[in-house]
């Protein structure tokens, strides 16, 4: 009987300390949660305050959508007659047979299109000759947002958007003036998924990519 009511008393104290141990354990794994709530809510105020040096020199206005169009005065009759010829391949006035296709490339020319594959001038005047292109105006495509820099004496960057019916991209060519005319030394197209400037992707804000591991 006495050894029944020691064990008793042994299972009860030890029951209270495993119960003591299961508190300890629950609430050091909630002020953990909490920690790290607290921490996630840091970067991502973090991430959405301006990482530049308000003194610096990236203070620009950036969200002025001229800083996109923007074209020197001196170069908007190049602008215009760049313009014309956009998209390439799908002007027929510029070019609708392999031979005018040739002479508006340059030897080295290549393109990276929206999906990040890269193309060379071989490839590309091989698939027009497969696959005769569009003309743009009877799809329906429209461009603007047209703005042009120059590069070198005789070479300049267009850049301007393409909505392709559905399809919105944002494409730069790069243009060279050569005695026999004009011709295309380089092209890249990129897809719009958001119509939104100068703004970090949602999912930066949880998974910053300047932040992951290797």
């Amino acid at each position: 009987m006495v050894f029944n009511l020691l064990s008793n008393r042994g299972e009860a104290e030890l029951a209270s300390i495993r119960c003591c141990l299961l508190r300890a354990a629950a609430s050091s794994w909630s002020q953990r949660a909490q920690h790290s709530r607290l921490q996630k809510q840091e970067r991502s105020a973090e991430l959405r305050r301006p990482s530049f040096d308000c003194n610096g020199p990236y203070n620009t206005a950036m969200t002025n959508r001229e800083v996109f169009t923007h074209t020197d005065p001196d170069l908007l009759s190049v602008l215009e007659e760049l313009r014309r010829r956009e998209p390439i391949f799908h002007i027929p006035e510029f070019g609708a047979t392999r031979a005018d296709f040739e002479k508006a490339t340059a030897p080295g020319y290549w393109e990276a299109s929206a999906s990040g594959r890269r193309y060379s001038r071989e490839f590309i005047l091989r698939t027009l000759d497969e696959h005769p292109p569009v003309d743009a105006a009877s799809a329906g495509w429209q461009s603007y947002d047209h703005a042009l820099r120059r590069l070198g004496p005789d070479t300049y960057l267009l850049t301007y958007t393409l909505r392709q019916i559905e399809r919105l991209t944002r494409r730069a060519t790069i243009w060279q003036l050569t005695p026999e005319g004009w011709r295309i030394l380089y092209h890249q197209g990129t897809i719009v998924s958001v119509e939104e400037d100068d703004a970090f992707p949602a999912s930066w804000l949880q998974f910053p990519p300047w932040r992951q591991k290797e």
